[in-house]
């Protein structure tokens, strides 16, 4: 089966986000994991950008929230604490914690 990993992605993106729910070619072959940091301040959302979202992803679709983890620690450039929420783990278990369920969920 196809399979999509979104890092740092949510509902306040939902509308740059293609329909994967209604599409026969891919609501029932396509697996999405989707792992958001639980203290990241830019992928805030509202519940409606929550439910959108949510509603354009295949059932079935599997969430992560790394605790402590925050949206500039889904890469490896400068810290955005201006916008972004202060991480409570280190870059190096966000990273870690990100690479293992993405790998898990991609082997599975």
């Amino acid at each position: 089966s196809n399979k999509i990993v979104l890092w740092a992605v949510s509902g306040n993106f939902e509308e740059f986000m293609v329909d994967l729910s209604s599409n026969p070619q891919t609501s029932s072959r396509c697996k999405v994991l989707v792992i958001l940091g639980s203290l990241d301040a830019i992928c805030k959302q509202t519940p409606l950008q929550k439910e959108k979202f949510i509603s354009k992803l295949p059932a079935g679709s599997v969430h992560k929230k790394i605790r402590g983890g925050n949206h500039s620690g889904f890469a490896s450039y400068p810290s955005i604490d201006a916008i972004d929420g202060p991480r409570t783990i280190s870059l190096e278990k966000q990273h870690s914690i990100t690479c293992r369920e993405t790998a898990n969920f991609l082997v599975r």
